[in-house]
Formats: C-alpha cells, structure tokens, sequence
C-alpha cells in the first residue's frame, strides 16, 4: 500500500510526535489539521507495514543504547515491544474483512505418526 502524498508530507512531524510522547491532538495541531487526520495517517501508515519498519529501526536504536547502561531494562523493553507487535498482528488478522485461516498443530498427533 502507497501512502497518500499528503500523509507522506505530515509523516515527519507524526514520527518526531511519537519519539517525543505526544499525543495525536498536539501533533495535529503542530500539522495544522484535525486528530482525526493524524489518526487516518497513523493508521495507513500501520496498514502499509512501514510503521512496523519504522518501529523496529528506532527500537534498535534505542536499545543500543539501553543495552549498554542496563542491559535488563533492554531485555524487559523488548520483552514488552515484541508482546505488543504480536498483539497488533492478532488484532489486525481479526478486523480484516478477508477470511482467514487458523491452523492448528498438535504436537502428540505427529508423535503418533512416526514410527
């Protein structure tokens, strides 16, 4: 998915708000649009999987530098960032209006197969 020109134009501002704890009203108004805007953006952006990218890339980065003053607080950080992305994908499997497949595995079925 390609995100729209003026999405891509405000999407600086929109990742300088996030690094910086800012919520989608104060960065909208840093835009010069409505929350529901920078909402719409954010959620195009998660859609096109750049978000995800984006979040990784920056995450690295920070936990370089995490990991060397306190490696713990690193472990718990990406503890708590990869229980949140497989969150996300859950959640956004659930919402999407295509049909979608669970397949499930039990280990013990396979063990009875082998000889």
């Amino acid at each position: 998915m390609v995100l729209p020109e003026a999405t891509r134009i405000r999407l600086p501002k929109i990742k300088t708000g996030l690094i910086e704890g800012k919520t989608s009203q104060q960065i909208a108004k840093e835009c010069g649009v409505k929350r529901q805007t920078i909402e719409r953006d954010k959620q195009e952006w998660r859609q096109s999987g750049d978000f995800e990218d984006w979040i990784k890339e920056e995450w690295l980065r920070l936990h370089l530098l995490i990991q060397e003053k306190d490696p713990i607080i690193a472990y718990k950080e990406i503890t708590r960032l990869l229980g949140k992305t497989l969150t996300q994908k859950v959640e956004t499997a659930l919402t999407q209006k295509e049909p979608f497949v669970i397949k499930m595995w039990k280990p013990e079925k396979d063990a009875e197969k082998q000889p």
